[in-house]
């Protein structure tokens, strides 16, 4: 699927019995539409990792190093699903949680959540309450991926606020984007993408 100007998001079921053989199915699809994007072989595809903007190390958002290109992606994966997004000169992050009950629902939303967005996500009954947080906590790690940045930042500062129709604008440490929620097939999911403004 295509969203916004030019942003492609792809959905794939992976399969595997261990999260490792998930996770290298996860590193396949994204490599088959790089490729695919492209115009290359998959094999001659080489992808590398930008130098972290916090700390200097190699762990930095990921590029193609070859062939020379602008394109920019992200990819996550969660549970039996993954998503890459791909979007020519334009930062991306996506990310994709399991709703799961198994989940520390009061930590994660004292984590994430300004203390206005706790009280707005208290007032929906229990059900939609975890899905509000894991919604938030998607979008949230969805901007984080796109600025590179990891968890360096206040996340409750981040302020992705409560699900909304379409994009909204937030700014983190300097980086102006838009993030929103992706509308999964499957209800067992949340997704969301965040895309750098230019």
């Amino acid at each position: 699927m295509t969203v916004g100007t030019g942003v492609t998001v792809r959905r794939a079921t992976i399969s595997g019995a261990s999260a490792p053989r998930r996770r290298q199915a996860a590193h396949r699809l994204l490599r088959a539409l790089l490729a695919e994007l492209l115009g290359c072989p998959v094999p001659d595809l080489v992808l590398e990792r930008r130098v972290c903007p916090g700390c200097g190390g190699p762990h930095g958002r990921p590029r193609v190093r070859h062939p020379s290109t602008t394109l920019e992606f992200s990819l996550a994966h969660s549970g039996r699903e993954a998503l890459v997004a791909v979007a020519d000169g334009i930062r991306v992050g996506v990310d994709l949680q399991v709703v799961s009950a198994r989940r520390d629902l009061d930590r994660l939303a004292r984590r994430i959540l300004a203390p206005s967005e706790r009280e707005q996500v208290a007032t929906l009954a229990a059900p939609d309450q975890h899905r509000a947080v894991l919604g938030a906590w998607a979008r949230t790690e969805a901007c984080l991926k796109a600025c590179g940045i990891g968890l360096e930042v206040p996340l409750a500062d981040l302020r992705t606020g409560p699900p909304a129709a379409g994009p909204r604008p937030v700014e983190v440490l300097g980086h102006r984007m838009t993030v929103e929620n992706l509308v999964t097939d499957r209800a067992e999911y949340v997704a969301a993408l965040a895309c750098g403004l230019q």
